[in-house]
């Protein structure tokens, strides 16, 4: 039994965090696992391995049940056992950093998950996270997926961030405005031409993140790019000029009349000495 594991085991700690040169050659030995005896600290609260060879978990996993932070950045994993979903009370799973090329389908009915942060990994596609109800930050950044997440729904009152630059997605969901808490929306660089105009209408959203992606507009691309450019900014620009589905309006008056803070005389873009020049 490892020493740390051992410590943990007679003092019946809550955290237990693994990492250095040492962890390093432990787990090397056990063919990139953990310890078995990890899984017998049923009291953790946290569980936190990071930078090392580990390259699975074991379906023992489900044994933790007072887990609620699981953090295994900079690892060498390429799996997450589905026993994964049997961890009622986990609220943080942080898997940034490794070699997932899937999530377990279980993943999706984490009810207490409020963040999940799987940036730099290999993922092409998502579980549905429709009953994520306490989801607040997703973060599935810099992977190889083409589709927006399934979280437009308002079944999601608490999803406030959705991180998903350096993907492939080539649409925002016109759904998106079933958010009712979604205040960051980050899709820079994905392939992503054109932005429903119904995105403006988003009750919370302050700001949306489209850098670096292939707009058809080329006025709006121009805009998106500019480093003085201003969140509300964009914003406003998808609710004056971006295509809506039939029949839909915008909502709210802040395209309408003084308020407007792209009135009609400054469609010629006087708009540009304010984000484009010095």
């Amino acid at each position: 039994m490892w020493d740390d594991v051992q410590q943990a085991l007679k003092e019946k700690r809550y955290e237990l965090v693994l990492s250095g040169h040492e962890v390093n050659q432990l787990i090397e030995e056990e063919k990139g696992q953990l310890d078995p005896a990890v899984y017998d600290l049923t009291q953790l609260n946290l569980l936190k391995v990071t930078n090392t060879p580990l390259t699975s978990l074991s379906k023992d996993l489900a044994r933790l049940i007072n887990l609620t932070n699981l953090v295994l950045q900079n690892n060498r994993l390429d799996g997450l056992p589905d026993t994964l979903g049997d961890l009622e009370k986990l609220k943080f799973l942080d898997v940034s950093s490794n070699r997932l090329a899937s999530l377990p389908p279980s993943l999706s009915h984490h009810s207490a998950l409020t963040t999940l942060n799987v940036t730099g990994n290999q993922l092409t596609e998502l579980p549905s996270f429709q009953e994520c109800v306490s989801l607040a930050v997703l973060d599935v950044s810099h992977n190889q997926l083409s589709e927006f997440p399934d979280v437009c729904s308002a079944n999601l009152a608490h999803l406030s961030e959705v991180r998903l630059a350096n993907n492939l997605v080539q649409q925002i969901p016109v759904a998106v405005v079933d958010l009712p808490a979604l205040k960051l929306l980050d899709v820079a660089h994905n392939n992503i031409k054109i932005v429903p105009g119904e995105v403006s209408d988003t009750p919370k959203l302050k700001e949306l993140n489209l850098k670096g992606n292939p707009l058809s507009d080329r006025r709006f691309k121009k805009l998106v790019e500019s480093e003085r450019c201003l969140p509300r900014q964009v914003l406003d620009y998808i609710r004056q000029h971006c295509p809506r589905s039939a029949g839909q309006e915008a909502k709210g008056k802040k395209g309408k009349g003084k308020k407007n803070k792209f009135r009609e005389e400054e469609e010629g873009w006087g708009l540009r000495s304010r984000c484009f020049n010095g």
